[in-house]
């Protein structure tokens, strides 16, 4: 019995690295097909990243963008005649060691893939093993969560 179950988790991992790949090649076709569309290049900067701006200004001191008046198409919260990125600031978090390297010039585009690829699996392995839903579906769900 016990080598039964064994066989069934090989098939349901197998199942699920399969499901996994093919809906990594769709995303990475869909990601950068957009992408070139835009044409955006994928370690390009975006000129609406806004934690980039937030973590140079951490760098320098401040809390709010000491520039912020000249960021017109940003979405920023003004506070005091201060202004601020008005999101969590959790993405600056990631873009701060990058802006020691790259400074303004952040590979932005290539984090959000990341972030998004991340968000993929993470939704891939609750469907998974939290909803008990077939591998197949798990990465169909994922994948819908992902482009929701």
């Amino acid at each position: 019995m016990q080598n039964q179950h064994s066989k069934s988790q090989t098939a349901r991992f197998t199942q699920g690295l399969v499901a996994v790949l093919f809906f990594t090649v769709i995303i990475a076709v869909l990601y950068f097909g957009l992408l070139s569309m835009t044409d955006g290049d994928l370690l390009g900067h975006s000129c609406y990243d806004s934690y980039t701006r937030q973590a140079l200004a951490w760098r320098q001191g401040y809390v709010y963008l000491p520039d912020g008046e000249n960021l017109t198409w940003l979405e920023l919260a003004i506070y005091e005649g201060k202004y601020f990125v008005s999101f969590p600031p959790v993405p600056s978090l990631v873009m701060l060691p990058l802006t020691y390297h790259y400074d303004i010039e952040t590979p932005h585009h290539l984090v959000c893939w990341v972030y998004g690829y991340l968000t993929f699996l993470m939704a891939y392995f609750i469907f998974s093993r939290r909803c008990q839903v077939a591998p197949w579906m798990s990465a169909f769900y994922a994948f819908c969560f992902y482009f929701g």
